[in-house]
């Protein structure tokens, strides 16, 4: 299982008490090799998370 992570967001209001994390899972290699030549050629986390990833996070990638 490969998962692709993107940096935490901070929020300045509330720099020292929540993060926003997204990620991207793949099963095959092959697909998450896909998914970062997407973010690479610009196309938006969001919109690649809900392309790429085989999980609960295809919302855009939000863990919650």
């Amino acid at each position: 299982t490969l998962s692709i992570h993107s940096f935490p967001t901070r929020r300045s209001s509330d720099l020292a008490n929540e993060v926003q994390l997204r990620h991207i899972l793949c099963e095959k290699q092959s697909r998450s090799l896909e998914a970062v030549e997407q973010l690479k050629a610009g196309k938006g986390f969001d919109k690649v998370a809900a392309e790429f990833s085989e999980d609960k996070a295809r919302t855009g990638g939000a863990l919650g």
